[in-house]
Formats: C-alpha cells, structure tokens, sequence
C-alpha cells in the first residue's frame, strides 16, 4: 500500500476520533420559540472505498449538520423545515459526482434541504420548496443518503437531487408528490435550458404491502430523458421483498431499469443485511448495451450515535468499456452527535 493510500486511511480515522469528541463539548443554549419542536444533529462520516480489479483506494468523508424543525400555531402544525448541509471531501474516488474539481477536494454539499408547507390542514396539498430528492421510485420513501445502501437513481435518470418546488399529500388511500425543478444538482442555476418533471402516486406507506407508479420527464447537459416506473415493497416479519422496474428513453435510445432487493433486519433493529440485482438495458445503434451488479451489504447501529456499514459490489457488465466491470469493497463509520 503505498503512502498515499496510508494518508487517506490515517485522514479517515482522525475523523472519526476527535470530531466525536468534539461534539461532546458542544451545549446547546434554549432559544425559546426557536428552538421549541428543533432537533438537530453534527453528522460525521468517513467511508473508504477499495476497488479490488484496479487496485485502487479512494475515500469519502462528510461533515456537516442536520436539522428538523417543525413551526406550529395554536391550530396545528403548518410548516416543516429540514436542512442538511455537509463538507465533503473526496480523496482519489474513482467515479465521483462531476460537481468536485479534483481528485482532492472539498465542496459544500446540500443534501435535503427544504421547507415543507402544510398549513391549509389535514387531506389538503401541501407546498414544498428547496433541494431535495426527485419523487421517482423506491428512493422517494427509503432515505438512503449518507449510507452505502443505495438505489441506483442518478444512473437511471442522471439526477438523484435538485433545487425544485412540488405539490405532495395523503389522502386515505394513497399519497402523491408531484415536482418541477431547474435541472442544477447542487447548483442553483439553470444550465443548458435544463429542467426536469417527476412524479409519484403510491398507496400508503405504513401498510405492510406499498405500490407506486412514477412520471419523469428531463432535459439534463442537452440529454432527454423519459421514464415511467413501477415500484413495490413487501414487508414479511422481519424480511422485506422490493422491487422497481422503469422503462422509456434516453437521448432517444430505449432503456430498461430494474432491481431487486431482499432485506432482514432484527427486532431491535440494530443489523440490516440486505443483497440487491441490478439489471440496466440500452438500446444502441449498434447492439443492445447490459448494465448488471449486484450488491450485498450490510449495516450496525449498536446505539443512537454511530453506524457501522459495509457492501460489496461485484459488476458483470458495464455500459461504458472505459470503466470496465470492478469488485468494489466499501466500509462506512458515522457518528451522529
């Protein structure tokens, strides 16, 4: 292992040993009215990556705050505001997102970061605004972010977050959320005419049987895209059986996505084991290009602070032959003050 490989392991654990410490110290002052329904958090994260093929090392680290506030009147709740804002560092990531300059570098990211209006009252809309995930499939309802378990959204649709307003509720029988935005990621811009549409109605998600149908609609760097998908979740006990499967085009060539996923957590829910297939089809000129992985991981919440992850990807084929198909081993340690 070379030195450099070493200074990104020793970065990964300072991190994890002084910041908790840190946030120990810290005494949080009453501010009243402010902070009256307020729950926040210092979030803390290293997460490094090994990509066995290549014989590569790359980390993520992640420092940042979370916050949950709900505004009430003397007739109710009427308005919800979250806001998770994290510096984050890449250091020699293969495949990391395009809005980092380098190999080596620390950006401010958004992560959810919104205010939720609700106060015309129960079964009426409510208004959203601020940066927050597109309601496409099974990510709108399972909060994969920070953590190794994920969903595969920007792969499908070339976005995963966005700066957008939307129109959400709960009726008795199902729930909907339906958005527009200006296709800028982490940026607050609009670039290229970009935008993008998204949709999802689904029925209730405390029952043990969930089922949505998604709209996407997009114009991303030049690059249309059109989905309609189909999601569902099953919970058996302790196991829980999800699938998604989404169809439509990109820069007019037909793609097919779909994914499985089987999971187990315990009573207490302190494991999560769970193994995912993930089956990508691109219609080309010239053939028809296969996106297949499969991932198994695995999660440990041993108390409210920290959270143990790890995963393994193993790729089989790959779109792109400039990335060829890897076995990717990641851990993950966060503590959360």
């Amino acid at each position: 292992m070379t030195a450099n490989y070493r200074e990104i392991l020793m970065r990964s654990a300072a991190l994890l040993l002084w910041l908790p410490l840190a946030c120990e110290a810290i005494d949080v002052p009453d501010w009243g009215p402010i902070t009256d329904n307020l729950r926040w958090t210092l979030d803390l994260s290293s997460r490094p990556i090994y990509f066995a093929d290549s014989n590569q090392i790359g980390a993520l680290h992640a420092v940042g705050f979370d916050t949950h506030k709900v505004f009430s009147t003397k007739g109710g709740d009427i308005a919800t505001i979250v806001a998770q804002g994290y510096f984050t560092r890449v250091d020699n990531l293969q495949r990391q997102p395009g809005f980092f300059d380098d190999r080596h570098d620390w950006e401010f990211v958004f992560r959810i970061f919104n205010i939720n209006w609700t106060g015309l009252g129960p079964g009426k809309p409510n208004m959203r605004f601020g940066h927050f995930e597109i309601p496409f499939g099974l990510e709108q309802l399972i909060d994969t972010n920070g953590t190794l378990r994920d969903y595969a959204v920007p792969q499908k649709i070339g976005i995963k977050t966005d700066w957008r307003v939307t129109i959400n509720g709960t009726r008795p029988k199902f729930e909907y959320e339906f958005s527009g935005s200006i296709g800028g990621s982490q940026e607050f811009s609009r670039i290229d005419d970009s935008y993008v549409f998204a949709g999802r109605v689904g029925t209730p998600s405390d029952r043990n049987t969930i089922l949505g149908i998604s709209v996407y609609k997009s114009s991303l760097k030049r690059v249309e895209r059109e989905r309609v998908a189909l999601d569902a979740q099953m919970y058996m006990g302790l196991y829980g059986v999800f699938s998604e499967i989404s169809a439509g085009s990109t820069a007019d060539e037909t793609t097919v996505d779909t994914l499985f996923e089987v999971n187990w957590r315990n009573s207490n829910e302190t494991w999560l084991l769970y193994a995912q297939g993930l089956f990508r089809f691109q219609d080309s000129p010239a053939q028809w290009n296969e996106d297949l992985s499969m991932n198994v991981g695995v999660k440990y919440a041993p108390d409210s602070h920290w959270t143990f992850s790890a995963e393994v990807t193993q790729e089989f084929e790959r779109f792109s032959r400039r990335a060829p198909e890897d076995t990717i081993m990641a851990v993950q340690a966060r503590y959360r003050f």
